[in-house]
């Protein structure tokens, strides 16, 4: 039996039926062609079971039986399960020709008895934001680790969510040209009006601690659009005490940004070339709303935000060592503005700019296209 793409509903599937295509004739939808359009069914079910493996194995193989029954009730499943679970759409007959084939298996969660490696970065994750939040904040890279056989380390995360950044290919160019927009709040009479005024805080002047940066340590945040930096600048429902300028910039050439905006779609389990990523992929679209999450503006302000701090660090400082690909920022999405996102720049104060000068000056610069000032004290909508 033969079967085409237009049998199946998932996208792997279509491209797999193509790519194998040895019939010039669907045993099942009697579609023709003039060139090869079908797939054997033995390797469609090959296909299948290679997706399968992904998730789920024979439950003969590990699960604990009772007498005739299972010992651990309602952790199997049959074909017809595992189909829903998959939201496979198959052409009637070939939908029972699988049925048929899979019907003497029942699967079990491959993991049952162990960790997914999705779960294993969650649960590496929390243990870090545990660590670096309550036991050691500067050196964990050193100390020694209790993880169990399984587990990862603390000292290992960053190294680890380092490894699932560069397989899901997330540091990209920040494209020169790029407009970013800041705020700058001031008192009535002070109008900044230059780069220096309005860029990043000199060092003496860094004194808050921020979503990817810690006290002393000055970055250049911005956001893609105009609502989102006043959103931004009045988040936690404290308002502004003061009148704001509201600048535009220029992002130079040369910035390398780890985008954990829109982190690629997590593959079908049976897309053999990308199913690999579904693991780390899992895990990232997870540790993208962790890092955007709102956190209220108060005395623990410094504590939560010490993880991201730390891994905007190692991005900035260690991932290049370990895999030769420089970061010079990290765009992430808003916890003010449900669509916005914001990018930090690894920069300081004297790489913002009024005017980039000669090339190649402008390198890893921002430069000051123009500013607003709002002449009102804006609140924040609670």
């Amino acid at each position: 039996m033969f079967l085409c793409d237009e049998c199946v509903s998932d996208e792997a599937l279509k491209a797999f039926v193509q790519e194998n295509a040895e019939a010039e004739r669907c045993d099942y939808c009697g579609r023709k062609a003039n060139d090869p359009i079908a797939s054997s069914f033995d390797d469609f079910a090959q296909a299948l079971q290679d997706g399968f493996d992904v998730d789920w194995e024979d439950a003969l193989e590990f699960m604990p039986t009772d007498g005739a029954d299972w010992a651990i009730p309602n952790a199997q499943k049959d074909i017809w399960d595992i189909l829903d679970d998959y939201e496979l759409e198959l052409h009637e007959q070939l939908r029972r020709d699988v049925i048929e084939r899979f019907r003497d298996t029942t699967f079990a969660p491959r993991y049952y008895f162990g960790v997914a490696p999705d779960e294993r970065l969650h649960y590496g994750w929390d243990a870090f934001v545990e660590h670096v939040s309550h036991r050691s904040r500067y050196l964990f890279l050193t100390t020694g680790d209790d993880a169990d056989s399984g587990e990862i380390p603390v000292s290992e995360m960053l190294r680890e969510l380092g490894a699932a950044v560069q397989e899901a290919g997330l540091v990209s160019e920040l494209p020169e040209g790029t407009l970013l927009h800041r705020v700058r709040t001031h008192g009535r009479n002070d109008y900044p009006s230059t780069a220096s005024e309005l860029g990043a805080p000199p060092v003496q002047y860094a004194t808050i601690s921020s979503r990817m940066s810690p006290n002393g340590i000055p970055m250049f945040y911005g956001a893609r659009d105009r609502d989102t930096a006043l959103r931004e600048t009045s988040s936690g429902g404290r308002g502004i005490a003061g009148y704001l300028t509201l600048a535009i910039w220029e992002v130079g050439p040369g910035f390398q940004i780890l985008d954990l905006v829109n982190p690629p779609a997590i593959p079908s389990v049976f897309d053999a070339e990308r199913r690999h990523l579904i693991g780390p992929l899992r895990f990232l679209h997870v540790f993208v709303e962790e890092v955007r999450k709102r956190i209220a503006r108060d005395q623990q302000e410094h504590i939560e935000y010490v993880p991201t701090q730390i891994v905007a660090e190692y991005f900035g400082h260690l991932y290049e060592h370990q895999t030769g690909q420089r970061v010079d920022g990290i765009a992430y999405r808003s916890a003010a503005v449900a669509n916005g996102s914001n990018v930090v720049l690894f920069i300081g104060n004297e790489d913002c700019v009024d005017d980039y000068g000669a090339a190649p000056s402008n390198e890893r610069k921002v430069r000051l296209v123009s500013f607003e000032r709002l002449q009102t004290v804006f609140r924040a909508v609670t």
